[in-house]
């Protein structure tokens, strides 16, 4: 009989099953308790510390403090696996001395209906994780007004979850602390108090609308990766804060139903793939605070058509906007000096990008497959053009190179087979990798380059091939126009009209789009918005083509 009682204990202890406590005691709520003490202080759990303990069922109320053997002790504590698994439990309520609940406390008490947690004369409270996962009949938490930290998977997957208070005393919320409570509907407000919030803090809660995130005192959200809103596929609206300085990676990626975020001037940094696949996202202005768009930031934002970029951003990282197929047209802004690999690749609506003087470089495959450019002007700044950057742009017409290339990588122009015209202003023909850079380019087109030197481009690897080289006079202007005394020619960045008194003039660019409509008086001076090649008419006249360079 020994022997079976000793196997019997074994068993048990091999199950985790522990029954190691100092007292137990009857509540007033008719449940037995188990204690073990700590000084003054006890620790509280169930009596057995296994799963469907048949004792505790009901609505349970923690008492703050027990007598025993004529001592009065403080509940302080909720035992490690304190009430796993007992699915008889439909309330809870945890007294105002409680400052540390154990891992998965509660876990698995797949009746639990309702929490209160009113830790009023709470200091920094101690969780462990998992101490509520899992219980997906929970429909209703209070949480008091001094608890500072909500654990690590605290309510992860409590699906039946409908609302949320968050307390202003909050000020952690750690990782996957609301994942999957895909009950949560509705909007969100995270107060000002939350300083951090977990990797995967509201992944997949899916109900969710709307989020309010003003945490004056918050310097991050979350990690530099940190999926909080991953997959929250209702969520249509984002506020984020004044004092938020980093949108984590993946914050708000295959947030599909995503269509208004609003990015306050504290922010500094996007990480990367912070908006990847928000397919419902349509327009995005990056505030002037923002000094990076790091790699795949807005990838396979399909639906976006409009971006404005800040002018404090240096940076556009690789495959930031790569496949943004809605995307019309971009202006990157004067502070930005490189632009990233396929930052823009597959953005097959965009119709005009302006780059600016400041970029020196532009990253391998950047615009490749922008079948809708039919006009790329390249500043002066820029030093390199790396392989593949213009590559399958088949709309492409108008190619106008800077007096700074130096290099041209492979396949840097492959396939723009509706290549026209290409203008190089560079006397001295950039480095081109190989034979490639221009493969399925009419070779036929006019190139012009500065006057003295066509003969360098004759003999130069990689321009040679173009059968049609002709030197003109760069950069004032691709053909200047003279209509019977009328002057019209590119000076300084703009268009200036002489002698057209009386004269209809209109100004549109490439693409078609007038610029400009009016009856001319005088000097007519016309401001572009940037450089690129721009048509000019007289009254009914043919249209010139004008190259004005920023």
């Amino acid at each position: 009989m020994k022997k079976q009682v000793f196997f019997l204990f074994a068993l048990l202890s091999l199950a985790g099953i522990s029954y190691a406590y100092d007292f137990t005691v009857v509540c007033s709520s008719g449940q037995t308790l188990a204690y073990t003490i700590s000084g003054t202080e006890v620790s509280v759990g169930t009596v057995y510390g296994i799963s469907g303990n048949v004792n505790i069922f009901g609505n349970l109320v923690i008492p703050s403090s027990v007598t025993y053997g004529g001592q009065t002790y403080s509940v302080t504590s909720i035992e490690n696996r304190g009430f796993e698994g007992c699915s008889g439990l439909t309330s809870v309520t945890i007294p105002n001395s409680v400052t540390s609940i154990g891992g998965e406390a509660f876990e698995g008490c797949s009746g639990l209906t309702t929490l209160n947690f009113n830790a009023d004369s709470c200091g920094v409270v101690s969780y462990g994780s998992h101490w509520l996962s899992g219980c997906t009949a929970l429909t209703t938490v209070n949480i008091g007004n001094n608890v500072r930290v909500i654990p690590a998977y605290a309510f992860h997957n409590c699906s039946g979850l409908t609302s949320i208070t968050i307390p202003n005393s909050v000020t952690s919320i750690g990782d996957h602390a609301f994942a999957g409570c895909t009950g949560l509907t509705g909007a969100l407000t995270i107060p000002n108090s939350v300083t951090s919030i977990g990797l995967s803090a509201f992944r997949n809660c899916t109900g969710i609308t709307t989020v309010f995130f003003n945490a004056s005192n918050c310097s991050y959200m979350g990690y530099e990766t940190s999926p909080v809103f991953f997959a929250c596929n209702n969520l249509t609206s984002v506020i984020i804060g004044e004092n938020v300085t980093i949108i984590p990676g993946h914050a708000f990626a295959w947030c599909r139903g995503l269509t208004d975020v609003n990015i306050s001037n504290s922010v500094t940094s996007i990480g990367e793939y912070a908006f990847h696949f928000c397919t419902g996202l349509t327009s995005v202005t990056i505030p002037n605070s923002v000094t990076s768009i790091e790699d795949c930031a807005f990838q396979n934002c399909s639906g976006l058509t409009s971006v404005t970029i800040g002018n404090s951003v240096t940076s556009i990282g690789d495959y930031a906007f790569r496949n943004c197929s809605g995307l019309t047209s971009v202006t990157i802004p004067n502070s930005v000096t490189n632009i990233g690999n396929s930052a823009f690749y597959g953005c097959s609506g965009l119709t005009s990008v302006t780059i600016p003087n400041s970029v020196t470089s532009i990253g391998d495959w950047a615009f490749s497959d922008c079948t809708s450019l039919t006009s790329v002007t390249i500043p002066n700044s820029v030093d390199t053009i790396q392989a593949g950057a213009f590559s399958y742009c088949t709309g492409l017409q108008v190619l106008h190179l800077g007096s700074a290339l130096h290099y041209v990588g492979e396949h840097a122009f492959y396939n723009c087979d509706h290549l026209d015209t290409i203008y190089s202003l560079n006397p001295t023909p950039a480095t081109v990798a190989n034979a490639d850079a221009f493969e399925n380019v009419w070779k036929g087109l006019p190139l012009i380059v500065p006057t003295g030197s066509r003969n360098a481009y004759a003999i130069a690897y990689g321009w040679r091939e173009f059968t049609n080289i002709q030197e003109g006079t760069l950069p004032q202007g691709i053909e200047d126009a003279v209509y019977d005394g009328v002057s019209m020619k590119s000076v300084e960045g703009r268009i200036v009209i002489d002698g057209a008194d009386g004269h209809g003039v209109t100004l549109t660019d490439i693409q078609g789009r007038t610029l400009y409509r009016n009856t001319a008086t005088g000097t007519l001076t016309v401001d572009v918005p940037a450089s690129g090649v721009y048509l000019l008419q007289l009254d009914n006249r043919p249209a010139k083509r004008i190259a004005v360079v920023r």
